[in-house]
């Protein structure tokens, strides 16, 4: 079953791709956050060794 939306065509793919850009926007931001913890960890490390 495929979902109604008002408009089909343009709005339709608009939308996606809107849901697909905060999408991959989500997943840099959380690479990125991790990145940094990994980052900061690894220079405490090295300091204290």
């Amino acid at each position: 079953m495929q979902a109604v939306y008002p408009v089909p065509g343009q709005l339709d793919e608009r939308y996606r791709g809107a849901e697909a850009g905060d999408l991959l926007a989500d997943v840099d931001s959380r690479f990125e956050d991790g990145l940094s913890m990994v980052l900061s960890g690894a220079r405490q490390w090295l300091g204290a060794a």
